[in-house]
C-alpha cells in the first residue's frame, strides 16, 4: 500500500509514537509498564521498542507494510504496537483466541504482508511469519536503534477492527495524525504519577488508551487476569488511578467488597464503557469503589462522542451525559429531519475525530457515511437539558458489553453444524445489569446441545455465546425475519445451559 502525503511535509516529530524518545531522554527510570514481578523502565521501552522495530525490519518489513499481530495482552504486545508505528508501518490486530480461519479472514482482507507472534500456533498459510519468542528485552541489548519514521498526518498507522472476532470484520484506517487528535480528547488531567489498567489492546479502546497515558508519560499496570479478585488486587496494590471496565466487571469487582466503605480512594477516573451502569450499581460503585465515575459514549469509527461526569449521572444515572465539544449528534427521523427533545430516532454523529469511511469496503461506507455524517445504528433521544440517552439499536448488531457484534454471523456458524435446525443470538439481561450475548437453537436432537456448544466455542472464539436456550421454533414476521427483541423479552432473567 501507499502512504499518503497530502496534509504537510514528513517529519519524524509527527510520528504518533515519538514520545517514546522524549521518555526515554527526560524520566529513564520512571515505570512505563508495571506487572507483577517486573517493572519496564521508559529507559528499557525504548530499547525493546527499537529491539523488536529491528528484528522486524530484518525480516524484510517495511513502511507501509500492513503486520498483523496476533498476542494477548502482555508487555510484548504493547512493545510491538510501538515498534510497528515507529517504523511506519501498519499493525492489523488479529485476536490469538479466534480460529486460524477467522485470522486467515482478516489477514487476507486487509492485506497483511506479515504475522508477527511469540506463539509459533500463531502462523498462517500463505503469510511470513516472524517470531519474536526469543528476543531479550531488558533493557541492556545493544541494537540497532532505527529512527522514528518521517510521517504526514495522513500516513496510516493502525486498521482498527469492529466485531473482527465474528467471521465479517469492518476496518477503519487510522494515521498518525488521528491517533494524535484522539488521544488529546477528552482533555485529563493526566501525569507522570498516574497508573492505569488497559482494556484488551486487540480492540481500539485499549489500543488507544496505550498510546494516551504513555504519551504523558504515565505508567501502565498489567494485572495478569482480569478476573475481579484479581483485580481488586492490583488496583489496591498499584494504586491505580485510570481503568476502563465493562457494567459487568464493576458489578463483579463491588461482589468483592463485603464490607463498608469506600475501597480505591487512588481512583481518579472508572470511566464505565458499553453501555450506562444500573442506577442500583451506580450507588453501590461510588459507595464503595470511588465517587469518580464517568460513562462515555463512541465508537471505533468516530471516536468519543458524549461523557456524562459524576455530576451529571448524580442527576440523570441513564444518561450518557453531553455531547463533547469537538463532536456533533443529531437524533433523526426516517427522512433525516432532526427530532426535538424526547423525540426517539437514528443518531447520525460528525466529529473531528472520525474516519470517512471503512478501509476497502465501498459497500458499508455507502451505508453508514453520508454527507459527512456517520450513522451507528443507534436510536437515542436528548433531554430538555441537552442530555443524550441511548435507546437501542436501529438494526440487529447486537452491542455487548461494548462490542458490537453481528448477529447473522452467530446465526450462521452455529446452524452449521449438522445438529441445529435453526439458531438465533441476541442479548439477555440479567441482573445488576448484567447482559450476556445467548442464543436460541432449533435441533434436531436435544441430547446434542453439549455438542454444539462445544463446536461454537471453537467456531467463535471468545463470542461464542455465553448461554444456549432449546426452542421448537423461532420468532419471525411474515417476511421471515427474526424478532431478536421477543428472544431478549422472553429469557432475559432466566438461566439458560452455560456454554
Amino acid at each position: 500500500m501507499s502512504l499518503p502525503a497530502r496534509s504537510h511535509k514528513a517529519s519524524a516529530e509527527n510520528n504518533a509514537v515519538a514520545f517514546l524518545r522524549l521518555h526515554a531522554e527526560q524520566q529513564p527510570e520512571y515505570p512505563a509498564i508495571i506487572m507483577s514481578d517486573r517493572i519496564i523502565t521508559y529507559r528499557q521501552l525504548s530499547v525493546g521498542v527499537g529491539v523488536i522495530a529491528a528484528r522486524l525490519q530484518q525480516q524484510g518489513v517495511k513502511a507501509g507494510d500492513v503486520v498483523g499481530v496476533s498476542m494477548g495482552q502482555n508487555a510484548l504486545h504493547m512493545m510491538t504496537q510501538l515498534a510497528i508505528a515507529q517504523m511506519g508501518a501498519v499493525s492489523l490486530p488479529i485476536h490469538p483466541a479466534v480460529p486460524a480461519e477467522r485470522r486467515h479472514l482478516a489477514a487476507s482482507r486487509f492485506g497483511a504482508a506479515h504475522i508477527v507472534s511469540a506463539r509459533a500456533e500463531m502462523k498462517l498459510n500463505g503469510f511470513p511469519f516472524i517470531s519474536l519468542a526469543e528476543l531479550s528485552l531488558d533493557g541492556r541489548t545493544l541494537a540497532p536503534d532505527p529512527d522514528f519514521c518521517p510521517v504526514t498526518a495522513d500516513t496510516p498507522f493502525r486498521i482498527a477492527l469492529s466485531s473482527g472476532t465474528s467471521g465479517d470484520p469492518k476496518g477503519m484506517m487510522l494515521t498518525h495524525g488521528l491517533v494524535v487528535h484522539r488521544r488529546q480528547n477528552p482533555p485529563l488531567d493526566v501525569t507522570t504519577t498516574c497508573r492505569s489498567i488497559l482494556m484488551d489492546i486487540n480492540f481500539v479502546v485499549g489500543a488507544g488508551s496505550l498510546i494516551r497515558f504513555m504519551a504523558f508519560g504515565a505508567s501502565v499496570v498489567l494485572p495478569g487476569a482480569m478476573k475481579a479478585g484479581g483485580l481488586l488486587r492490583c488496583i489496591l496494590s498499584q494504586n491505580v488511578t485510570h481503568l476502563m471496565l465493562s457494567p459487568i466487571q464493576i458489578r463483579e469487582l463491588t461482589e468483592q467488597l463485603t464490607d463498608g466503605g469506600l475501597h480505591c480512594p487512588a481512583i481518579v477516573e472508572l470511566r464505565a464503557v458499553g453501555g450506562p451502569l444500573p442506577a442500583h450499581l451506580l450507588a453501590i460503585a461510588k459507595r464503595t469503589l470511588t465517587p469518580n465515575i464517568y460513562v462515555g459514549y463512541g465508537s471505533t469509527e468516530a471516536g468519543y462522542v458524549a461523557e456524562a461526569s459524576p455530576d451529571i449521572l448524580d442527576r440523570h444515572p441513564q444518561s450518557v451525559g453531553k455531547v463533547c465539544p469537538w463532536a456533533q449528534v443529531e437524533v433523526v427521523d426516517d427522512d433525516g429531519l432532526p427530532l426535538s427533545a424526547g423525540g426517539i430516532g437514528q443518531l447520525r454523529i460528525r466529529t473531528d475525530n472520525q474516519v470517512t469511511g471503512y478501509y476497502l469496503d465501498p459497500v458499508r461506507t455507502a451505508r453508514h457515511f453520508r454527507q459527512g455524517w456517520y450513522y451507528p445504528g443507534d436510536l437515542g433521544r436528548f433531554d430538555k437539558e441537552g442530555l443524550l440517552y441511548i435507546e437501542g439499536r436501529a438494526d440487529d448488531q447486537l452491542n455487548v458489553g461494548g462490542l458490537k457484534v453481528n448477529p447473522e454471523d452467530i446465526d450462521a456458524t452455529i446452524t452449521a453444524h449438522e445438529a441445529v435446525i435453526e439458531a438465533g443470538a441476541f442479548v439477555v439481561s440479567q441482573e445488576e445489569g448484567k447482559e450476556l450475548l445467548a442464543v436460541a437453537v432449533v435441533l434436531r436432537e436435544a441430547k446434542r446441545l453439549q455438542e454444539v456448544e462445544r463446536y461454537a466455542k471453537t467456531q467463535l472464539g471468545p463470542l461464542s455465546p455465553a448461554q444456549f436456550f432449546v426452542v421448537p421454533s423461532l420468532p419471525r414476521t411474515m417476511t421471515g425475519k427474526l424478532r431478536r427483541a421477543e428472544l431478549t423479552a422472553q429469557f432475559s432473567g432466566l438461566d439458560g445451559r452455560p456454554s
